[in-house]
């Protein structure tokens, strides 16, 4: 795996974590620290799953409710611009 290779989906950030966590040694705080990663990665997944079927559920089914269509692509706005500050509040905490 090239480490300055752009990644561009959860399966190739997956993929290239578990690379990584294949080649530590597995009394290591790296492996602990990609094993766990790999979890949160799993569980990331799994929450982004669910979360996006409940907002496929909100939408209605027919052109009509385009003001509800325009409540959900607003909240999906405001999710994922209060999510980007989140984690760029946590990237700048790191040491």
């Amino acid at each position: 795996m090239d480490p300055d290779a752009p990644i561009e989906t959860e399966e190739q950030l997956r993929a290239s974590t578990v690379e990584l966590l294949e080649q530590a040694d597995r009394k290591s705080a790296e492996w602990i620290y990609l094993r766990r990663a790999v979890i949160d990665l799993d569980l990331i997944r799994a929450t982004i799953d669910a979360a996006s079927a409940q907002l496929r559920a909100l939408i209605p089914p027919s052109p009509r409710g385009a003001s509800t269509h325009h409540a959900v692509r607003l909240g999906l706005k405001r999710l994922t611009a209060e999510l980007e500050a989140e984690i760029e509040q946590a990237a700048s905490r790191e040491p």
